[in-house]
């Protein structure tokens, strides 16, 4: 709750001074607008103590602790559970900043803060002037207070765990908690507007930091600014675009003025306005005339317009927000059908099938999280053909920086609101501290081109109904109706209304997944989760059974590679059942087993699958294969159920920390099996089979919006590399469609082989280039007759990369090229080799070591090698 000295200005506390965040990156200093941005001097300390340390802003207190040396880097073997004891205490920040006589002769001073995390108290010249509690939302404050000259500001924070459980306690029963990794009692993350993941998940640590994890700025205005922007499209053809644009201006006293819109430097619009004292909103009209269309990635340009509003007070220009404009009509379509209702993105009138992955955080401590690592996850999934990411519930709402990526690199965004897994309270003073942060985040993103939906919460509906929650707590009937009321107060009043207030031509869904608002999960209607692979414990082929309309959540785990398991560990943990390796899965499953856990789980698969791996470099190894394997099954079954299934979403790309977990992308940026798998299995065009009993189906799977066409061949070989047999035929693709275009008797196809000791190769060639290829085997990996290899490796160097030429006598089967203790991601990797055939791949290596170099560290895996 927001707190101010009596010295305020009044007519502040009317207008609502809370600011798009967005205005502030790109907001120009104009006619006396001042901003300023306070990310110097800054120290900090424990409360009570008196030793002041340098501390960076934004940041955290963990990372302050691990620059000054007063802690040890929690992800590095079990150095976590030595710095528990930091959320239990209370941290102070402060620094002094100059404000010149410009600045003072404004006629309004603001401090904005863009982030505190969380339960900040915030004094100016030792006058208290905010009371922050919600990681979520920005706060904007006037500060009559400040001087000329030299100027004190001084941050304390409460511990969000102690504070938490003040609140929990009153409460007088426990609300339940999924994934916190805390004992029972205990587990307060709920009572605290925080990002949930930081209390532990079973993919993270428990790291329950404080700190300003989002700028600060002094700004300084007179006679008016701009508040915020809106632009509504109304609608759209290719002679023209008409939108609404509602745009709010504050005032500091009566007067007239100007705005103008302009469109990549031409007028669409102005507009002459009386101005009052506070508060005034207009509406423009717009229409931009051939509109060029924004597209998500694969199908065409991502088309941004640069539109300046401009206000003008007096005559003279006073201020500028600058946004960026994508036109689209964006859709999820729900249209009944005989089995149930459609689920699927319509983009620009055109149905697109949602090729991608859930999207977490790059690091725990998420101020460490800036425009590199934003890049290097958004190229992750690029390169691996998606144009999707959710932005999940459990974590924060993503920076400008994030979402200004997306829109640019054509990815849609299935959003989050930042609820998980868990119910929470919901009085009066919960609720109305929700309803600020929902009115700032969907103000915030609703101008981006390429936000889906809006999700009300990760599966607590699932909690509430099939988590055992009612029965676990032990709650009576009263308490049951109290939480159950708390649940609809947010998701069916609160957060909605927000979404139909702020951004009503998007959809809110009030939980993700169901089928509908207060309905579970079906395969006929809404989204799903899939997990019956995984904690379900069904093999790899129930993927294929009766997939739903849109999969937005689906999975595996894996270790990540030996390089990255070396930088957290010592010799003596490499082993899955090390304390080590034990404690880094946060995965329990408790309910299978006493002590299960996912590294159990992952054994558990790998005997299924595989046979016993002889050392602890090839156990991680066929970790990452069965990772694949499940990535791979479950997209292409999803593909060729289209248009049934309108998206394929599986949990996780990236990681927060270096651990085993459901990601494709290790945290040191090293891609897994499965993320190879992902590219292949989402390219524009992919051949793939289906097997039942003694049929063997071949689907050719489209994502283009033309017809191609095509020669589809389809060869079985022997592991030696004999051919025996093929199939071909010239193929219309249809655009935007998965359609059977061959189908065959095993028998037919084998002419007598063992299905153990051959395999099929689906080729589809334009103009006489293979643009498509995938194998499928008809055994399962363990009982393949597969010959042991002998791998030939030949490295060079360009002056731009290097290249490796690969080559084996036999069929090779995942061949897994590494060099130790240096990350790299290769052209490719996890491949089948055909016997006899070359296979050449590139590669980047920062500090360019010698080939030398490079062979000696050079290691070489393959399925035959691993047992």
């Amino acid at each position: 709750m927001t707190k101010l000295s009596y010295f305020f200005f009044f007519f502040l506390l009317v207008l609502n001074s809370t600011f798009n965040a967005r205005a502030y990156a790109k907001e120009p200093s104009c006619n006396g607008q001042k901003t300023v941005l306070l990310d110097q001097n800054w120290e900090f300390r424990q409360v009570g103590k008196e030793k002041w340390s340098k501390a960076s802003v934004p940041g955290c207190v963990h990372q302050d602790l691990i620059e000054n040396g007063t802690i040890q880097d929690p992800f590095f073997r079990l150095n976590e559970f030595d710095v528990q004891w930091i959320e239990n205490e209370d941290w102070e920040y402060r620094t002094t900043f100059y404000a010149s006589k410009e600045i003072i002769n404004q006629e309004i001073k603001e401090l904005y803060f863009k982030g505190l995390d969380t339960y900040a108290d915030v004094y100016l010249n030792d006058l208290l002037i905010l009371s922050a509690d919600n990681m979520f939302r920005s706060w904007s404050i006037g500060c009559s207070n400040l001087k000329e000259g030299n100027n004190q500001l001084r941050i304390v924070f409460k511990s969000p765990v102690k504070i938490g459980q003040e609140k929990l306690d009153k409460v007088g029963f426990l609300i339940p908690v999924q994934n916190e990794q805390a004992p029972k009692g205990k587990q307060n993350s709920v009572m605290t507007r925080k990002a949930a993941y930081h209390y532990g998940w079973d993919w993270g640590p428990r790291l329950v930091t404080s700190g300003i994890w989002q700028p600060i700025y002094l700004h300084a205005w007179s006679k008016g600014k701009i508040q915020d922007v809106f632009f509504q499209q109304k609608n759209q053809n290719s002679n023209i675009a008409n939108y609404s644009a509602a745009i709010e201006v504050i005032t500091t006293k009566d007067g007239v003025g100007r705005i103008d819109v302009l469109a990549d430097g031409k007028a669409l619009n102005s507009l002459k306005v009386k101005l009052k004292k506070g508060l005034n909103t207009f509406n423009l009209d717009l229409a931009i005339k051939n509109p060029e269309l924004w597209w998500s990635v694969g199908l065409g340009k991502q088309k941004l317009y640069n539109v300046k509003t401009v206000l003008q007070i007096e005559g003279a220009e006073t201020d500028i927000r600058e946004s960026k404009l994508g036109i689209r009509t964006l859709k999820v379509i729900q249209n009944k059908d005989a089995l149930g209702k459609s689920f699927y993105v319509e983009l620009n009138g055109v149905p697109v099938f949602m090729k991608g992955a859930d999207y977490i955080p790059g690091d725990n401590l998420i101020t460490r999280v800036g425009q590199d690592k934003y890049n290097r996850v958004i190229n992750e999934a690029l390169d691996a053909n998606m144009n999707v990411l959710r932005v999940w519930g459990g974590a924060v709402y993503e920076t400008d920086q994030f979402y200004d990526l997306c829109a640019e690199k054509g990815l849609i965004i299935y959003q989050d609101f930042m609820f998980a897994c868990s119910m929470y309270p919901g009085d009066d003073t919960f609720a109305e501290n929700i309803r600020h942060e929902a009115e700032e985040q969907v103000k915030r993103l609703r101008n981006y081109p390429n936000i889906m939906l809006w999700a009300g919460n990760n599966e607590i509906l699932n909690g509430w109904h099939e988590w055992n929650y009612q029965e676990r707590f032990g709650y009576n009937n009263q308490q049951k109706d109290t939480l159950w009321k708390y649940y609809t107060n947010i998701f069916y009043k609160v957060l909605p209304e927000t979404v139909k207030k702020y951004d009503p031509d998007k959809l809110y869904w009030a939980c993700s997944p169901q089928s509908e608002e207060d309905k579970l999960q079906t395969p006929l209607s809404g989204d799903q989760h899939s997990w019956a692979v995984w904690f379900g414990e069904q093999p790899f082929s129930s993927f294929e059974e009766q997939p739903g309309r849109f999969i937005s959540e689906y999975g595996f785990q894996s270790y990540p590679c030996i390089n990255t398991l070396k930088k957290i560990a010592l010799p003596e943990d490499m082993h899955w059942e090390s304390e080590v390796l034990l404690k880094r899965q946060r995965s329990p499953m408790e309910w299978i087993g006493k002590g299960m856990n996912g590294n159990h789980m992952i054994d558990r698969y790998m005997k299924k699958e595989f046979k016993t791996p002889k050392d602890f470099e090839s156990y991680v190894y066929i970790s990452q294969l069965l990772h694949g394997q499940a990535i791979k099954t479950a997209a292409e079954a999803h593909r060729r159920n289209m248009p049934y299934t309108m998206g394929s979403l599986y949990w996780q790309i990236n990681d927060c920390w270096p651990t085993v977990s459901w990601s494709t992308v290790d945290y040191f940026g090293n891609w897994k099996a499965s993320h190879y798998r992902a590219r292949s299995a989402y390219q524009d065009l992919i051949v793939s089979f289906a097997q039942r009993n003694d049929t063997v189906k071949v689907f050719v799977v489209s994502d283009r919006l033309k017809d191609t066409n095509a020669d589809l061949r389809i060869s079985v070989y022997d592991f030696s590399g004999n051919l025996i047999g093929t199939i071909s035929q010239k193929v219309t693709v249809p655009g935007n469609t998965s359609k059977v275009y061959m189908k065959n008797k095993l028998s037919e196809l084998l002419k007598g082989k063992s299905n153990k000791d051959v395999y099929l190769k689906g080729e589809l060639s334009e103009n006489g280039n293979v643009i498509t290829e995938n194998n499928f085997f008809l055994s399962p990996y363990k009982t393949l007759s597969l010959p042991k290899p002998d791998v030939i490796v030949k490295l060079s160097q360009t002056e731009d990369n290097y290249s490796v030429q690969v080559q084996s006598d036999k069929f090779a089967k995942d061949v897994y090229l590494y060099f130790e203790g240096i990350d790299c991601n290769l052209s490719d990797n996890f491949f089948d080799l055909d016997a006899n055939k070359i296979r050449t791949l590139t590669f980047k290596i920062k500090g360019n070591p010698s080939i030398e170099e490079l062979q000696k560290k050079l290691r070489v895996l393959t399925v035959a090698d691993s047992y």
